[in-house]
């Protein structure tokens, strides 16, 4: 049976990320191979369920595995996406305000995209996410990256997520200081919920504001930050 060690680092997301990929490499998990539930691997690596989430997250963007509400998750292929590795060589060499510019613009169309094709229950497990939200840094921070990477996934347009997925590695490190007060993860939460009221009130124009407002948000928050 396949063993994964704990994991005792701060990025944990990426170890765990890395352990996986390293089973895929070495013919430990090929392709097709369904993983047990997560909280069966959350207590075998010795980490919370939700910074699992984000492992796999990272995983499925690129391209490594597939996961659907009811059916598991699933190794997708061995070698991930070329695409995902190919656009966050060129994302390297953009700039913050670059980064937020392409996000704004990804994200008010992204919400369009959902109240125009999703399911009441996709939008309500998006609400869901944010029932009893975390207040402490580090789960906080993980919950934000969640919530946008399945923003850009019910999109249905496949760049949008590959993009949130790389845009949050490239933000690590100033993204963690973002969140590091309690006013700033409580305003943040909020603006999550106005983002997924609009969405289920399929009000496109308050689902945009909400976007714009949250990222206008976010900006300021980098530049604090960043001084």
């Amino acid at each position: 049976m396949l063993s994964f060690q704990p994991i005792q680092d701060q990025r944990l997301s990426d170890r765990i990320a890395e352990q996986f990929t390293s089973a895929m490499h070495n013919g430990e998990l090929t392709v097709g191979t369904r993983l047990p539930p997560e909280a069966q691997l959350a207590e075998q690596l010795g980490v919370s369920r939700g910074i699992l989430r984000e492992a796999l997250t990272i995983l499925e963007a690129r391209g490594y595995i597939s996961r659907t509400p009811k059916g598991g998750t699933f190794v997708k292929s061995v070698v991930g996406d070329d695409f995902a590795r190919s656009l966050s060589d060129q994302l390297q060499q953009a700039t913050y305000r670059d980064l937020l510019e392409f996000r704004e613009v990804m994200e008010c169309r992204a919400v369009k995209n959902i109240i125009e094709t999703a399911t009441d229950e996709q939008i309500d497990a998006l609400f869901d996410l944010l029932t009893d939200a975390p207040d402490e840094q580090e789960a906080a921070t993980q919950l934000d990256r969640y919530f946008h990477f399945h923003l850009a996934e019910l999109s249905g347009n496949r760049l949008f997520s590959s993009f949130i997925d790389i845009y949050y590695e490239l933000i690590r490190e100033i993204r963690s200081r973002t969140l590091r007060t309690s006013h700033r993860r409580q305003s943040v939460r909020s603006e999550h919920r106005a983002i997924v009221e609009a969405l289920r009130a399929r009000d496109v124009q308050a689902a945009q504001a909400a976007v714009c407002a949250h990222l206008n948000a976010v900006r300021a928050s980098l530049e604090a930050a960043d001084q």
